[in-house]
């Protein structure tokens, strides 16, 4: 297929254990969602979108297929849009934590910042205004 798509995930898309809906081969699945479940440390676009349909790897349904099948096209049309992970032979495990409490001028609201480094790589990271 040529089909690439501009999201991760349809915006109308509404997944969840639907009884009516047909089940689909849990092992065919759970395959399908592998390779995305591993890029999503390194691709923050699809992390929510994987996150969601991995939920259900013990009971899919054909909806939940539609999904990770979009996910994969969408991979497929941006192949060069990744994060570099380098290869290092430090395996240290880093966490950085940062929080600025009412820092912000105008509203005096506080910041939260964190970032998890494995191997001198990026693998996490979070900013949150509260």
């Amino acid at each position: 297929m040529t089909c690439k798509p501009s999201t991760p995930v349809n915006s109308n898309a509404k997944l969840g254990n639907e009884g009516d809906s047909v089940a689909v081969n849990k092992e065919m699945y759970e395959k399908l969602i592998r390779i995305p479940i591993y890029l999503s440390h390194t691709r923050g676009n699809i992390s929510f979108v994987v996150s969601l349909v991995s939920q259900f790897m013990h009971q899919s349904r054909v909806a939940h297929l539609q999904v990770s099948i979009r996910i994969v096209h969408y991979l497929k049309g941006i192949p060069r849009r990744r994060i570099l992970l380098k290869k290092n032979k430090n395996v240290s495990l880093e966490a950085y934590t940062d929080i600025d409490c009412a820092g912000l001028v105008v509203d005096k609201r506080s910041t939260t910042d964190y970032c998890t480094f494995h191997g001198g790589n990026l693998v996490t990271g979070k900013s949150k205004v509260w």
